[in-house]
């Protein structure tokens, strides 16, 4: 009897505190081309570096001790959980996208600069004004055209060249109606 109470706690003490965690001056790093996959809460406090590879996250995040090296990279959120997120003051990714299967994934804390592509497939991205779409004198994100989802509280950044001059600021769509 004792075996099986020791078990039972056991299996609920490891369920409830599942995470991936990176310790402090650990480096996780992701070959080129190659998928990451975490479906448990991940805390980085060392530095994931993930080349160009892709990472999905399919529970929590948080960046906020940590460093994330995704600047050629792919962060996918997935899965049906609600997700919280929280990353560093300087994340960057080139592409992010939104491809959950149910409920809504939060951004609560940090900033994640997106320097290529936003999609959305499907689920709910409340970004909390914490994701931003970069611009640059060479470059701007853009939002791919998406199949469905939802995407609320993002930042667009608009680059404009130090000319004195008049400018229409206006924010193209493409849309059959």
């Amino acid at each position: 009897m004792n075996i099986k109470i020791t078990f039972c706690l056991l299996l609920i003490s490891n369920w409830a505190h599942s995470q991936f965690k990176v310790y402090s001056n650990e480096i996780v790093s992701v070959a080129n081309d190659e998928l990451f996959y975490v479906n448990e809460a991940l805390l980085n406090e060392g530095t994931i570096t993930l080349n160009s590879s892709r990472l999905l996250i399919g529970n929590d995040f948080n960046n906020s001790l940590g460093t994330l090296n995704s600047t050629t990279a792919t962060i996918e959120l997935v899965g049906g959980n609600n997700q919280n997120f929280t990353f560093g003051s300087n994340d960057v990714v080139k592409r992010l996208e939104l491809n959950k299967s149910l409920n809504t994934a939060s951004v609560l804390a940090g900033k994640l600069a997106i320097t290529d592509v936003l999609k959305s497939t499907s689920g709910t991205l409340d970004a909390g004004e914490k994701v931003v779409l970069v611009s640059t004198n060479s470059k701007t994100a853009i939002v791919e055209p998406s199949s469905g989802g939802s995407i609320a509280n993002i930042v667009v950044e608009r680059f404009i060249p130090a000319k004195r001059a008049y400018r229409l600021l206006s924010s193209p769509v493409t849309t059959t109606t």
